[in-house]
Order: C-alpha cells, then structure tokens, then sequence
C-alpha cells in the first residue's frame, strides 16, 4: 500500500506540475506574446529508437489454490508473485511540415518483464479413529508455486505544434493511444495423502493414498485507447542538451481474466479390493471475467543529450509509465482484485535528423 501511495504521488504530483506550467503560462500571455513560429522552408524530419532497463512498481500478482481430501481441507496461503527488472524498446518519428510549425508524430513502445515464487510448503500429520473407533493416522503434504510474464506495448499518433524560445525548444502534442498490458501466471500445485488404518475392518482399507496435482494458467489483459494531449521540449547547452517529454491519457477499453487449470487425481487402496481406487488425468476447469473500464495513463521522461553531429545525437534518460488499475486477477477466494502498474528505469536513445 505504501508503494502504491507513492507511485500514485509522483503521477499526480506530475500532473499538477503540469497544469501548474499551464496556468503560469497563460497568466504571462497577459503580459507578452508567443513568439511567432519559426517556419523553415524545408521539412524536417527526425527519427529514433531506444531500448533501456525498467523495473515494475504496483499489486502483485495473486495465485494459490486449496485441496479437498476426503472432507479435509488443506489451504494454501494466499502467495503473490511480482516481476524482476524487465527490457522495453522503443522506435517512433517526428516530421515537421515544410515552411509550418506543425508537426505529425507518432511511437511504438513495448516492454516485458517476468517474475517467479513459490508459497511456503505445507504439510500435517494427524491421528483420528475410523468409523469403528479403530485408530488411524493421516499425513499430508502441498506445494505451490508460479511463473509470471507481463508484457505492455503502446502506440501514439498525433500532431503537434512548436513554439520556439530563443534556442529551447517547446512542443506541444496532441493524438491517439492504444495500449495494451497483459499478465500471465502459470501454477503448478501438488497434493499428497496418506491414511494409514491397520486395525480396519474389511471392505475397509488398511492403508490408503490419495496424490493430486494441477496447473492453472491465469492471463490478465488490459487493452484500451482515447485521446492524449503532451509537452516536450530541448533546453541547449552546447553540444549537450537537456531534454524532457510527457503525456497523459485516458483510455477506454476492457479488462479480462481468463484463467483455466488442468488436473490430475489418483486413490490406491490396500489391500486391493477395498476402498477406493480410481485415476483420472486431464480434469479441466476454467473461469472468465470480464468488464469495460476507463482508465488514467501518464508518462514522463527527462534526459541529457549529446550532438555528434547536427543530425545526431544520444540520449540518456529515465522514464515513468503509469497505468491506473488497468489489470484483474482472481485472489484465492475467487475475488476480482485491481492491479496498477507502474513501468519505470533508465533507457539509452538514439536519434537521427534528416
């Protein structure tokens, strides 16, 4: 929760830097223009790519299961998993429009990350009586554990508008983002009893185990697209430059939970003849969830540049990329929980002026 409340500070407290900038810079259009915009006769078009680290801030992802034994019930406490430090990539363009200071643009960002966790192994042992007061004893033992994937990716298109400040440059952009976020946790679980009763009574068992196992895949998906509106800009200092971008977005789309579970069941009894004995393997079962939702995406970025050349330059930056509960998952109780997901690290860009 902790972490949530200060993720969700950064995003808000971007924002209300933000409208902050906005309001101050109406209040100075009262005392001075904007300068005119510089419109070159030629067009100018930039290109770039990027690729860096990030690391996953928000909810873990819940999975475990329970086991029914002959009216016992051993349940697996409720464990998480969350993913490692992930790799994203990235490509996208800006062209400004010949002898205009309007621009189109537009990027592809992807990103993916995987986690793994095991839940804490349980296992009991008891003594009770049977149904003709004989004593038995009966010991069990479970296991859980997961693999995560999360994969994210987005999609901007849009145009933009350039004001120029003696060298800085400032940007103001406008468009369409899609995006999608997808979680996907495999569980493999085991279940192991035995019952022992040596005194029992035929067609009673003297001896009886009961062995049990099962998969459950659960793929969260978050797709979704609306309007974005965003800055960007250059401040010069030589070679070098410090450069900053960030948007915001409200999308609209729909949030699912598929999750289907694969399992497996065998009862041998002794001697042959009594109790129980049966197999079965490939029991299916499966459980789906689905709703339309809106949700609030913002991404910032700063960085320093550096221009090998008038056409060429690197760039250095960290940067955030916030989803507000765009994510479902089922808890073990079967409840539907919310997820946010916060995507942030360092990246390396390059970029290519033509």
């Amino acid at each position: 929760m902790k972490r949530k409340i200060i993720y969700q500070g950064a995003v808000l407290g971007f924002v209300g830097l933000w409208a902050l900038f906005i309001v101050s810079s109406s209040a100075r259009s009262a005392d001075f223009a904007l300068p005119a915009p510089v419109a070159e006769p030629s067009g100018d078009f930039r290109a770039f790519i990027s690729g860096g680290a990030f690391w996953t801030g928000g909810e873990p992802i819940p999975y475990g299961s329970s086991f029914g034994a002959f009216g016992d019930f051993i349940f697996l406490l409720d464990p998480t998993v969350a993913p490692n430090v992930g790799w994203n990539a990235g490509t996208g363009f800006d062209y400004r429009l010949p002898a205009s200071p309007w621009h189109v643009n537009g990027q592809f960002r992807y990103g993916q990350s995987r986690g793994s966790g095991s839940g804490t192994p349980l296992s009991f042992s008891a003594t009770d009586t049977d149904i003709n007061g004989n004593p038995e004893t009966e010991s069990g033992s479970a296991t859980t554990s997961a693999s995560l994937t999360e994969k994210h990716w987005l999609v901007d298109f849009g145009a933009g508008y350039e004001f120029p400040f003696a060298h800085n440059t400032f940007q103001v952009n406008f468009g369409v983002r899609a995006a999608r976020l997808t979680a996907t946790t495999t569980s493999p679980f085991t279940f192991a009893l035995a019952i022992s009763d040596p005194l029992a009574v035929p067609p009673d068992p003297t001896s009886q185990t009961e062995n049990a196992s099962s998969v459950t895949v659960q793929k969260s998906t978050f797709l979704g697209i609306g309007p974005r509106v965003g800055v960007e800009g250059s401040v010069p200092f030589g070679k070098f430059a410090f450069d900053y971008a960030a948007n915001a977005a409200y999308l609209f789309g729909n949030t699912r939970i598929n999750s289907e579970s694969t399992s497996n069941l065998s009862v041998t009894s002794t001697p042959i003849g009594s109790g129980i004995n049966l197999t079965e393997n490939g029991i299916t079962s499966s459980s789906t969830y689905g709703q339309g939702t809106a949700i609030i995406n913002g991404d910032f970025l700063v960085g320093v540049s550096y221009w090998f050349t008038p056409a060429f330059k690197i760039t250095v930056d960290y940067r955030l990329d916030a989803y507000l509960a765009p994510l479902r998952s089922f808890d073990i109780n079967g409840n539907v929980v919310s997820h946010d997901r916060y995507y942030h690290g360092p990246e390396i860009m390059l970029v290519a002026k033509f």
